[in-house]
Parts: C-alpha cells; sequence; structure tokens
C-alpha cells in the first residue's frame, strides 16, 4: 500500500493551483474570459429570431475576407479574432453579431473609441445606439450588433442580446493610461479617441500620408476637440516609450510639417514651441514636454496656441 504524506498531498495541490492559476491568465495578465467564439456559439435563438447561418470566425488577416477596405482600423489596434453570426426572423428582419477580439482591453477600447457618437446605453465597459446599431467593449472585447430595422422594437431587442453577451465577459476593463491626462471640461462630445499608429490618426484627423510623428504599436496617443466660446481646436497627444524618441519626433514634425530645416540635429539641446500660422487663421503648434509631444491644430490665433498647450501641459 503506498502512503502518501501531508507533504506530498501539499505539494501536488499546489502545483495544481499554480498550473490552474498560470493557463487563466492571459499573456497582458488579465483573468482570461471566454474567446470570442464562446460568447456566441451557443446562442442559437433570441425571441423569434433563429440562427440564420453557421458561426463564421476569422483569425489574423483573414478578416479581410470579411471587411476588405475596414480591416486596417483592427490591424492597428492588434486584433486577434473575430466570429460573425446572424438571425432572421418570420417577417425577414435581421440581426447580425459581430465579436472583435483584441489582445488587450485596452485596444478594444480604441476600437470603440473609433465611432461613439449615438444613445449612451449602460451595456458593457462603454456602449451606444443609434439608428440599429449598437457599439459595446468590454475586457478585450469590441462588439457590434446590429438590425436590418431601427424599430422600437428592435432595438429592444439588440440591448437584450448585448446584454447576454456582456454578462459573459469576465475580462477586467482597463482604460488605457493617458485618458487621465487629458483635460476633463470642454471636449466635445464623440471627438476623444485613442490610437497608435498613423492610419488611426489620418481617420479622426489627416495629417500626412507619412509618420511624421513616429507614431507605432509602442507609442500611446490621444486625439480630441478642445471647445472654447469662439472656436473649435484639435488637439494630438502622443506618449513616447522614451524622452530621447519624443525629441526625434519633436523634431521629426517640425522638418516635414513646417519645412523648418534650420536646427541641426548637433543643436537640438535648445528647445522651444514652434507656432505657425499654416493657413489665413488657422494656427498649427507642438510643444515638447518629458516624453510627450502634443500637437495643436486648427487654432485662431498664437495666444489661442499657447493657452491650449500649457493647459495641456498641467495635466503630464
Amino acid at each position: 500500500m503506498t502512503i502518501v504524506t501531508r507533504q506530498e498531498e501539499f505539494s501536488a495541490f499546489g502545483f495544481l493551483f499554480i498550473y490552474v492559476v498560470f493557463n487563466l491568465l492571459s499573456a497582458n495578465g488579465e483573468i482570461t474570459a471566454a474567446k470570442s467564439i464562446d460568447l456566441i456559439s451557443n446562442i442559437k435563438k433570441i425571441d423569434g429570431f433563429l440562427e440564420l447561418a453557421p458561426l463564421q470566425v476569422y483569425s489574423g488577416g483573414d478578416l479581410i475576407d470579411y471587411i476588405n477596405g475596414g480591416a486596417e482600423l483592427y490591424f492597428a489596434y492588434n486584433f486577434k479574432e473575430a466570429c460573425v453570426k446572424q438571425f432572421r426572423n418570420e417577417l425577414g428582419s435581421t440581426l447580425t453579431v459581430e465579436i472583435y477580439e483584441m489582445d488587450k482591453s485596452e485596444n478594444a477600447y480604441g476600437v470603440y473609441s473609433f465611432d461613439t457618437y449615438g444613445e449612451s446605453v449602460g451595456i458593457g465597459q462603454d456602449a451606444t445606439y443609434g439608428n440599429g446599431l449598437l457599439r459595446f467593449w468590454k475586457g478585450r472585447f469590441f462588439i457590434r450588433i446590429f438590425a436590418s430595422d431601427d424599430s422600437d422594437n428592435m432595438r429592444d431587442e439588440l440591448l437584450v442580446l448585448g446584454g447576454k453577451i456582456s454578462d459573459k465577459i469576465q475580462n477586467e476593463s482597463i482604460r488605457p493610461l493617458i485618458l487621465s491626462r487629458v483635460p476633463k471640461d470642454n471636449i466635445v462630445p464623440g471627438s476623444l479617441h485613442y490610437f497608435h499608429k498613423n492610419v488611426c490618426l489620418n481617420n479622426f484627423y489627416y495629417v500626412s500620408d507619412e509618420n511624421i510623428l513616429k507614431l507605432g504599436n509602442e507609442t500611446e496617443a490621444v486625439t480630441y476637440e478642445y471647445q472654447t466660446t469662439d472656436q473649435i481646436m484639435r488637439v494630438v497627444l502622443i506618449q513616447y516609450p522614451t524622452p530621447e524618441q519624443a525629441k526625434d519626433a519633436f523634431f521629426a514634425f517640425n522638418e516635414d510639417y513646417f519645412r523648418d530645416t534650420s536646427i541641426e540635429k548637433s543643436e537640438r539641446f535648445n528647445i522651444s514651441d514652434h507656432i505657425e500660422e499654416v493657413e489665413e487663421a488657422k494656427h498649427t503648434c507642438i510643444r515638447l514636454c518629458k516624453s510627450y509631444v502634443i500637437v495643436v491644430f486648427e487654432a485662431g490665433n498664437e495666444n489661442s496656441c499657447k493657452e491650449l498647450l500649457d493647459l495641456q501641459t498641467e495635466k503630464l
């Protein structure tokens, strides 16, 4: 007969506990909930709507097969997998569910922030509804549910279905830290967007085909519109991994956007704001602050530029 000691029992239990916890943790430290397929695969009918076609799954670059021309947005936020499912009722009305899984919750928020116009509804972490489309994010998932019509009854169906999917997501929803650097007042509703890459910035506000702000996977950035009594200005705030990278981006923007080549690299220890009227009554300015670069566009005059730069700098 084999005798198992308490120490051996404890060791076996400890190993099992560590194994389970390790497998529950995702690569970025979040507790792993369901995969995208688990959030919708078991839902076969919804109050008169029956499953119309088998669940479609798209991984990595395959997303182009589903949304050719729109997949780049998701790729820019480290897209992993998408699931699509359609339902139809006896009247021919349809519901379509799209679930996009990103690498982490901050990037799920980023995709959501691309378009936040509409009625705010209490689903997931943040959600909006409008014209038969429900959009929300929770954990590392971004979800779109849309209907073939936007009647009040259909709105209710979308919200119920969205709530069921949201309840299955147990991941912690972490907002990007850089959002805490944005002023709280006078932000134009729907204008705050979080991003990493130049392709996203140009969708929000066109700057240049070239990546003159040296944006990439390692940069954290937001853009928003700031409203005063007589004007609306656009702000781009970027955090770089190091102050030196921020400095390189600062001078790259000066050289490419303002066409300022007067400062040699050997003289770049003398850094100051650059403000320029790029067209009549439209000023652009840039400031370097530690590992951040702040750019203000569409300012009516130099004083407005400086005041908004100062306001944003106070938050850093």
